[in-house]
């Protein structure tokens, strides 16, 4: 009798497609849920499952390639290992959905009725996995909103070994259409960069302090994104608004603990629909992993103007 992997009361059965490992020079073929992987045998312990009711996603198992293919109704992605150790996975995820009011990751019905070989693989040091999630397979509509796929990947086998989550999130439209978040977004577990801002509005300036409150420096450039807050859908979404202004290829270093003020020039920016809107620039961790800096502000006849660090 084929024994189901257990997670939080609930078992699950196989919906996950083949896996490809894959890195330059080197490709090994994994098949996630049917123990026929090409890596060595499978894992025979348990990964650790994070506190009851708590998620926190990774800088270390880096989300680098999203994309939903609506007819055939499936997200595929691809992780990447930025970690010098091997880490330990599993078939099982679950589906969890972001409530707006509480910024909290809740439980939903829709992993109840499946389950998962209980074989698990192991993400060697560096190297990329893919996947893919077949909604065709769950049988059940799903509702307006965020969603986030939950998978754990472990540092060993020790008991209480850190655990690893990467960043999957796609959203869910009213009339049921599924569509893939961007690579930058980030939930509000991620340290806030942001000090401090302040809009000049008679110059068209927003001045800011960051500080790097990680254990890694930090690389980033001049460039940004501009995203708008779409209130039917409640999300954001990515504008055109920065296309093309050009920027200088320049690659700047914020030390653990240094702080860095700056301004970021608006003037050249035509914001011909008043919103919400907010500014999103990269900053690389050594090491690998993605921290956003946000501004949040407002475009309207009087012009702009911040409303906070945080979304309202």
């Amino acid at each position: 009798m084929r024994k189901l992997f257990k997670i939080r009361s609930k078992f699950v059965s196989v919906i996950l497609a083949a896996s490809m490992l894959s890195m330059a020079g080197c490709a090994s073929k994994i098949e996630n849920g049917n123990g026929n992987g090409e890596n060595g045998p499978p894992v025979t312990v348990d990964p650790t499952k994070p506190d009851e009711g708590k998620v926190v996603f990774s800088d270390s198992v880096i989300l680098i390639s999203i994309e939903y293919d609506p007819s055939l109704k499936k997200i595929s992605y691809t992780v990447a290992n930025a970690l010098d150790k091997d880490l330990t996975y599993g078939s099982p995820f679950r589906i969890l959905k972001m409530d707006l009011k509480t910024g909290k990751l809740m439980e939903t019905e829709y992993d109840d009725e499946l389950a998962f070989d209980m074989a698990l693989w192991s993400l060697a040091a560096g190297k990329e996995l893919s996947d893919a999630v077949d909604f065709n397979m769950i049988g059940k509509e799903l509702e307006k909103g965020s969603y986030y796929i939950v998978r754990e990947y472990t540092e060993g086998e020790a008991e209480g070994a850190p655990v690893h989550i990467p960043l999957v999130n796609f959203d869910v439209d009213w009339d049921g259409t599924i569509s893939v978040r961007g690579l930058s977004e980030k939930p509000a577990s991620y340290e806030d960069l942001l000090e401090k801002a302040e809009f000049i509005s008679e110059q068209s300036k927003v001045a800011f302090t960051v500080r790097n409150t990680t254990d890694k420096e930090l690389v980033y450039g001049l460039g940004f994104t501009i995203d708008k807050w779409n209130e039917e859908k409640d999300i954001w979404e990515k504008t055109t608004l920065t296309d093309d202004l050009a920027f200088i290829k320049i690659a700047m270093l914020l030390k653990p603990g240094e702080t860095n003020s700056s301004e970021i020039d608006l003037s050249q920016i035509e914001m011909q629909v008043p919103g919400r809107f907010r500014i999103a620039r990269d900053y690389l961790q050594d090491g690998g992993g993605v921290l956003v800096l946000h501004i949040y502000f407002i475009s309207d006849e009087e012009g702009m103007r911040s409303y906070g660090r945080y979304p309202m």
